[in-house]
């Protein structure tokens, strides 16, 4: 359990943090990171705390929905697909989500033979073409490098439970 609750300027203070960690990581074209964080800010304990976002600076909360909305899953991810396909140059960490779901459909959708007991190629060509775009993203970074001071400090932190992170946010901001 968590011993101190943070005070209302301290909880917008880590949700802008996290918000300018998603930004730093779209500088990098790494949309799974991205993807992370926005999942734990719309997990239920986080997105109900309404007064916390209420009191984000404008800019941020404009760059949030920005973000948001790049990288939402309407029309199959249609903002995120034409973003990755017309402003990105590699290297890039896409969201794999994206391309084990269009694998499931492909693989799913499609018979393994075809008329006459035949290959069906078809499948076969589009398996490949969802393969071959996570492909061309893999370029090595040339400027990272490890930090072992923030390395160490992640692997430190102590997880909680959905529970425990929903029964948090009832304490700290009540309906």
């Amino acid at each position: 359990t968590l011993v101190t609750l943070p005070k209302k300027k301290d909880r917008v203070a880590m949700l802008k943090r996290h918000i300018e960690l998603m930004d730093a990581l779209r500088t990098l074209n790494n949309f799974n990171g991205m993807m992370e964080i926005l999942s734990g800010i719309n997990s239920a304990s986080v997105r109900r705390m309404k007064k916390t976002f209420a009191d984000l600076p404008k800019d941020v909360a404009t760059r949030f929905e920005e973000m948001e909305e790049l990288l939402s899953h309407k029309f199959s991810y249609r903002a995120y697909r034409e973003h990755l396909h017309s402003k990105i140059i590699p290297p890039c960490v896409p969201y794999l989500g994206v391309y084990l779901t269009d694998l499931t459909f492909v693989l799913d959708g499609n018979q393994d033979k075809g008329d006459g007991d035949l290959i069906n190629f078809f499948k076969c060509r589009k398996t490949a073409e969802v393969i071959l775009e996570i492909k061309q993203y893999q370029i090595r970074y040339k400027d990272l490098s490890l930090n072992p001071p923030v390395r160490a400090f992640l692997e430190s932190l102590e997880c909680i439970s959905e529970d425990e992170c929903y029964n948090w946010s009832q304490t700290v901001e009540p309906k």
